[in-house]
């Protein structure tokens, strides 16, 4: 999952898109800021994204040192951070259901 620090002046959906390019070389179809509740109480929650992007995994330019596979939502990988698997569970609530 792509995300750094902000430049100064960015907006968290300008920061993103740029981490998304430098990262992995992707510029989403579309994206969209996700509203999320916080994994620890009284904290707010971070910037978090959706984004489509109509590519295969091979496609994927991975810089910075990154290692990065696709998952389906109901074989996520153990460890995962908690805090990641509480942002990903959330969004994953939204999607509509898949069909047979």
């Amino acid at each position: 999952m792509p995300g750094d620090g902000a430049e100064a002046d960015e907006t968290p959906l300008e920061t993103i898109l740029r981490e998304l390019l430098e990262e992995t070389g992707v510029v989403p179809d579309a994206i969209e800021e996700a509203a999320v509740t916080a994994y620890e109480k009284g904290k707010t929650p971070p910037h978090v994204f959706v984004a489509a992007w109509d590519g295969a995994a091979d496609e994927l330019l991975l810089g910075e040192g990154q290692d990065l596979r696709l998952f389906p939502l109901d074989a996520l990988p153990d460890p995962m951070p908690p805090h990641v698997r509480h942002y990903v569970e959330q969004l994953a609530r939204r999607l509509p259901p898949r069909s047979p």
